[in-house]
């Protein structure tokens, strides 16, 4: 995947590896405007493994398709003067299914999948254990969308130290960075 911007296709599967990859997505609606962001997401084989919507509301809300109810966000968004914002979904699946969003390099959202995080589905693990291989996008429902991209993974390494010899990580550093021993 390309981590140029595309214009946001609609009502075409579109290959994205979620699992792999960060999903960036822009927009430019006001808080309050009730525009969506909305995604499905699919296997390579085209079986649901879960969706997502944002809605621009006041306050900003979410749900999680196969999972649970819609939301306000537990953290407050950044402000933005211009409304144009980028919102960044990743999902992990080091420690159970998680999924993180951050918007314009906030997080506003760490959503661990559970019994107890998706009470009205009693199936949520079928979907959200399935590995997204294509998103799709309605121009029925996604009207806040303007483009996405495929995001750079922020890999993380220790900073080295030196004990007996053997150089070993201890503090988080950003990648790019360097340290001479």
């Amino acid at each position: 995947v390309s981590t140029q911007s595309t214009g946001a296709t609609r009502d075409k599967r579109m290959d994205f590896d979620l699992d792999a990859t960060p999903l960036e997505l822009k927009t430019d609606s006001a808080i309050g405007s009730g525009e969506k962001v909305n995604l499905w997401f699919y296997t390579e084989s085209g079986l649901g493994s879960g969706g997502l919507s944002i809605t621009i509301a006041s306050p900003p809300r979410y749900f999680v398709q196969n999972c649970d109810q819609i939301r306000d966000f537990p953290n407050d968004l950044p402000t933005s003067t211009d409304n144009n914002r980028v919102w960044r979904v990743t999902m992990t699946r080091t420690s159970g299914v998680r999924m993180l969003i951050q918007c314009d390099g906030v997080e506003v959202l760490n959503f661990l999948f559970s019994d107890s995080t998706c009470p009205r589905e009693a199936e949520w693990e079928k979907f959200w254990s399935r590995q997204t291989k294509k998103i799709f996008m309605s121009s029925r429902f996604d009207t806040a969308t303007d483009f996405y991209r495929a995001g750079k993974l922020e890999l993380k390494c220790g900073a080295p130290t030196v004990k007996d010899g053997k150089v070993s990580p201890s503090t988080d550093i950003s990648t790019g960075s360097s340290y001479t021993v």
